[in-house]
């Protein structure tokens, strides 16, 4: 682990002598996944490859999404960096594919940054474009995970979303289900039909969660006031001694 660490280390020397001056912005967006990825948040690095990339003059949708990620991912806030690559990410919305919505959102929110522009622009770009029919369960969780967290609503994305819910709940695995029912509760939206379908698809197997997945799934439930569910009951049973 330690030469590991020490190999990083050297690769985020060279890439700064070399990617950072490249201007070519796969390199500097795929160095930043990378380093990212291996969880090396090697933070002057990172501040090389934001000086870059802002001064690239074409950064593709998928280059955008790899930046903010990464720089999520290692808890490297950049406010310049997220406010340009959010007006490019605007401006080109239309070529964006449903991973890239839903890694640029979540990145955005995991350091808590609302650019209402953004959100505003994407959620209404996934609901008129039907992208949202084609999310895996993990992008849409991330996806409402990421509205509910910058506390940004919006109606017509979160009734998408429960139809999804409805038509792929059985595909959902635990953290799946926690996050959708966190974000539901958090939007206060009516959304009984959700939190009765995310109940159907957790029955018999809360054993299956995580403490803190179990906590954060009993929390949404009762914020949502959906206090008649068998959910609580169940939970009891599991919890009891």
């Amino acid at each position: 682990k330690e030469q590991a660490q020490e190999l990083w280390i050297a690769l985020s020397k060279e890439a700064a002598k070399k990617i950072c001056t490249s201007g070519r912005f796969i390199d500097i967006s795929m160095t930043a996944w990378a380093f990212a990825k291996a969880g090396m948040a090697e933070r002057v690095l990172f501040g090389q490859l934001a000086t870059a990339a802002m001064a690239c003059t074409e950064l593709p949708p998928h280059t955008i999404a790899n930046l903010v990620w990464a720089f999520a991912k290692t808890k490297n806030p950049n406010p310049p960096l997220f406010d340009m690559l959010a007006t490019r990410a605007v401006e080109n919305v239309r070529e964006f594919d449903r991973q890239s919505v839903s890694n640029t959102v979540w990145a955005y929110a995991t350091l808590d940054v609302c650019h209402e522009e953004l959100f505003a622009v994407f959620g209404k770009y996934t609901v008129e474009s039907q992208l949202w029919r084609n999310f895996s369960p993990q992008m849409a969780s991330n996806l409402l995970w990421a509205y509910a967290k910058v506390q940004i609503t919006i109606t017509v994305l979160f009734d998408a979303f429960a139809e999804y819910i409805a038509l792929h709940a059985e595909e959902f695995d635990t953290q799946n289900i926690s996050n959708c029912a966190w974000a539901y509760a958090n939007a206060q939206l009516p959304s009984k039909g959700v939190f009765d379908t995310l109940w159907q698809r957790s029955r018999g197997r809360l054993d299956t969660f995580r403490l803190d997945e179990l906590c954060g799934l009993l929390w949404a439930y009762a914020k949502a006031k959906v206090c008649e569910s068998p959910i609580f009951e169940e939970a009891i049973q599991l919890l009891l001694p």
